[in-house]
C-alpha cells in the first residue's frame, strides 16, 4: 500500500508540474564549467563525458504517455562529476536520446504524446525544438548524423541539418531501423506492413543493400552488420568495399559485435524443455562457435575481457561472464527491462531500474559496487 500511495502522490504533482512547462526555452541561468572543448566519450546511450562531466538521462520517465512525470526530473538530461557529484539538471524535457557535439547538444525528446528533434547549449541555455517526428516509441526514427539529423515523418526518412534548416525527404516509401554513424546511412524499407529488403545512401542515391528482407543490427565505422531474414545468417558489410560476409549461422535472437577486441557475441533463449540456451563468441569473420555462459542474455556490451548482460534466464538481473567462459557471475539484483540498453562508460555499467521505479543506477566494473545516480531523490509517503 505504502508503494501505491507513492505512485498517485507522486504521479498528481508531477503532471501539474508538465503542464506548467510549456514553451520552455532551456535555464535562465547558464550552467559554468562545462568544456565544450573536449572530446565527447560514450555518446548516445544513457551515459556521455565531456572533460569532468558525466552527462546522463534521469532515469527513464515511463508516465510520459500520460503526459505527466514520475517525478520533477524524471527523464531530464542531468549532468555530474565522475563520483557522483555536483549533479545538474541540464535540459528539463523527458529526453530520450541524446548526442552531445562541442557546444550544442542534440536530443530526442517525447512531449503531447509525441517525439520532437530539439537541440539546446550544453551550460541548459537555448533550447529549441527542431521539428515534430513520428513517435520513436511506436515505429518512428530519429539518429545523429555529424553534419545532418535523420528522423522519419509519415515513416518517411528526412534529414535535416543541425540548425533545423533545409529540411529534406529523401524517400517516398515508409522505412524503420534507421542506422546512422557519421555520413553512413542504412534503413530498411517497409513492405506491406513487413520488413523489407536493406538500402543505404550514397553520394544522395538511395542504394539496395540486400536482395531480401533483412534487419540492421549495428552499423560502425566501417562496417554494418545484418540479420538476413530467408536463413537466420547474420552477416558483415564493408561499407566501402561493399563484400557481404556471413559470421554467425543458426537464427539466434541476440547479438553484440566488439571489433576492437574481435569477438561476435550471440545468445539464444532455452527452449519450452530448458535446453540449447546460452551466451555464445566467435571471431570477428565468424568460424567456430564456443560457449562462455549457460544464461540467455539480452543488451550484450563487451568491456575489459567480459560481456555483460540482462539475465532473461534469471528475472533479468544484470550479469557478466567472462569471454573465456570462466567468470559467469551476477552483478546487481535489481529487474530491468531487457530492451533498455547497458551504457559503459568509463568503468561504469549504467542501467535504468524497473524495481525501483525505473531511475538510474550505475555498477562499478571493478568493485561491482551498485549506486543510484538519479537527480531527485524521492522518499516513500505514509
Amino acid at each position: 500500500m505504502q508503494k501505491l500511495i507513492k505512485i498517485i502522490a507522486c504521479f498528481s504533482v508531477c503532471v501539474c508540474l508538465a503542464s506548467c512547462k510549456s514553451g520552455y526555452t532551456g535555464l535562465k541561468t547558464p550552467l559554468t564549467g562545462a568544456q565544450p572543448e573536449e572530446k565527447t566519450v560514450s555518446d548516445s546511450g544513457i551515459a556521455a563525458r565531456q572533460g569532468d562531466w558525466i552527462y546522463y538521462i534521469n532515469g527513464d520517465n515511463f508516465t510520459r504517455e500520460e503526459n505527466g512525470r514520475f517525478h520533477e526530473y524524471a527523464g531530464a538530461l542531468c549532468r555530474m562529476r565522475a563520483d557522483g557529484s555536483d549533479k545538474q539538471v541540464v535540459v528539463d524535457r523527458d529526453v530520450s536520446l541524446f548526442n552531445i557535439r562541442g557546444e550544442e547538444i542534440f536530443l530526442c525528446v517525447y512531449e503531447n504524446n509525441g517525439s520532437v528533434a530539439a537541440k539546446a547549449l550544453i551550460d541548459g541555455t537555448g533550447y529549441k525544438t527542431l521539428c515534430k517526428i513520428d513517435d520513436i516509441y511506436h515505429g518512428g526514427c530519429y539518429a545523429f548524423g555529424g553534419d545532418y539529423i535523420y528522423y522519419t515523418k509519415d515513416y518517411r526518412l528526412y534529414r535535416m541539418e543541425r540548425s533545423g534548416e533545409n529540411k529534406k525527404r529523401i524517400t517516398e516509401f515508409k522505412i524503420y531501423n534507421l542506422r546512422v554513424n557519421g555520413e553512413h546511412v542504412f534503413f530498411t524499407r517497409e513492405e506491406n506492413e513487413n520488413i523489407g529488403s536493406v538500402f543505404t545512401l550514397k553520394d544522395g542515391e538511395i542504394v539496395q543493400v540486400t536482395k531480401s528482407a533483412a534487419y540492421v543490427l549495428l552499423i560502425t565505422d566501417t562496417n554494418v552488420y545484418y540479420y538476413l531474414l530467408d536463413n537466420g545468417t547474420v552477416y558483415r558489410y564493408g561499407v566501402e568495399s561493399g563484400e557481404h560476409k556471413a559470421i554467425i549461422y543458426g537464427g539466434y535472437t541476440e547479438y553484440c559485435f566488439d571489433e576492437e577486441s574481435g569477438l561476435n557475441v550471440f545468445s539464444i533463449s532455452q527452449d519450452d524443455s530448458g535446453e540449447g540456451g546460452g551466451i555464445f563468441v566467435n571471431g570477428a569473420d565468424g568460424g567456430e562457435k564456443t560457449k562462455v555462459s549457460e544464461n540467455s542474455g539480452r543488451c550484450m556490451a563487451v568491456y575489459d575481457g567480459y560481456i555483460y548482460y540482462i539475465n532473461t534466464s534469471k528475472l533479468n538481473k544484470l550479469y557478466r561472464c567472462a569471454i573465456d567462459g570462466s567468470v559467469d557471475e551476477c552483478l546487481d539484483e535489481e529487474y530491468i527491462f531487457d530492451y533498455d540498453t547497458l551504457d559503459i562508460l568509463d568503468g561504469f555499467v549504467y542501467f535504468f531500474s524497473e524495481d525501483d521505479y525505473s531511475r538510474v543506477y550505475r555498477v562499478n566494473c571493478e568493485t561491482k559496487k551498485t549506486e543510484c545516480v538519479e537527480l531527485e531523490e524521492f522518499s516513500d509517503i505514509g
